[in-house]
């Protein structure tokens, strides 16, 4: 039910006031994020605290915290963050929302529309507001400043250029943004693959050549070792030529080669780049196609989570049924030979 109320109450806030768009975010995301980060860390078998290091996360978290600035610059004497570092995250979070998260919304499969589901709603929540929250931004910049005056200073996000990429231009702001993130995370998790620790890994080798294996119990997963063992590990060994029991046996042990995880992020930079031009400027430039591609965006996650819930309704408990019966069954037949 609260699923429910709350989809039509964003849709309704969109749509008639979307000069106060941005606190219906805020005031979630501060509900949601935290929620899925308890969620990631009692999950099991592993905790997947370090799930919230992916791009999309660290990107909200960075919306957030930006919106969260703006209001503490406007309530203070003397400002907290200086006005040139706002502009910058403002920009890169035009590029990013109405690019790389516009097309990860349309191509995930894992963001769908789950009112029971509060874990798949923060998930969906982290894909679809920002680019709402940017359509606002954009082309409600009247509204917002009549109704918020002084909060939020929005003229730069239309003398911006989109190009070249320069410092100061939305995809200039967006490209370094994502290559700071690029760079940590891949030191990161290159680091994680080389040494093991503390991501899971059935066994764990010596530092030394001589060294014994010694089996471990693993206790926290990442977002690439779990695609990894859900096939994607197959994939990437196709371009290295690897057999796919080789490939099999990485997926059961969770140990992955460090050339793996250089394809997948080789991978996820050509998507954000790609779709930040792509998508991002044209969405920039037009009212009309930003506006569609929310639109569109919304209808494929809603028929997502309508599969969904037909699968719950026929298949999986019908599933479950016919197995009940057939344990009622056997159980009936043994007691009747029993006789």
């Amino acid at each position: 039910t609260c699923g429910v109320l709350n989809c039509i109450f964003v849709g309704y806030v969109f749509g008639m006031y979307p000069q106060h768009f941005w606190l219906v975010y805020l005031l979630q995301g501060s509900f949601l994020i935290p929620t899925r980060a308890r969620a990631f860390k009692r999950h099991t078998p592993f905790n997947i605290i370090f799930y919230l290091m992916d791009f999309v996360c660290v990107t909200n978290i960075t919306f957030l915290i930006s919106i969260i600035m703006a209001i503490f610059n406007c309530i203070m004497p003397n400002p907290l963050v200086p006005v040139e570092y706002y502009k910058f995250f403002s920009l890169a979070a035009a590029g990013i929302s109405c690019g790389p998260l516009i097309a990860a919304c349309m191509i995930l499969p894992v963001v769908c529309l789950l009112f029971h589901d509060i874990n798949t709603m923060a998930d969906l929540f982290i894909h679809i507001f920002p680019p709402m929250v940017m359509f606002t931004f954009r082309w409600n910049v009247t509204e917002i400043n009549d109704a918020w005056p002084g909060v939020f200073k929005l003229d730069h996000l239309h003398s911006a250029n989109f190009l070249p990429l320069h410092l100061g231009t939305i995809s200039g702001n967006t490209i370094r943004f994502y290559f700071a993130w690029f760079v940590l995370y891949t030191i990161w998790m290159a680091a994680v693959l080389v040494v093991g620790n503390p991501l899971p890994k059935k066994k764990q080798r010596g530092l030394l050549p001589y060294a014994v294996e010694t089996v471990r119990i693993p206790k926290y997963d990442s977002q690439f070792h779990s695609l990894m063992r859900g096939g994607l590990c197959t994939f990437i060994g196709r371009l290295w030529n690897r057999s796919k029991a080789e490939s099999r046996i990485q997926m059961e042990l969770n140990q992955f080669e460090i050339k793996d995880f250089l394809t997948y992020m080789g991978g996820h930079f050509v998507f954000v780049s790609c779709s930040t031009f792509v998508i991002g400027y044209p969405c920039l430039k037009s009212k009309t196609f930003h506006g569609f591609l929310l639109i569109l965006m919304t209808a494929i996650v809603t028929l997502r989570g309508a599969k969904r819930y037909t699968y719950y309704a026929t298949q999986m408990y019908g599933r479950m049924l016919r197995e009940s019966f057939n344990d009622l069954l056997d159980t009936r037949s043994y007691q009747s030979s029993h006789v």
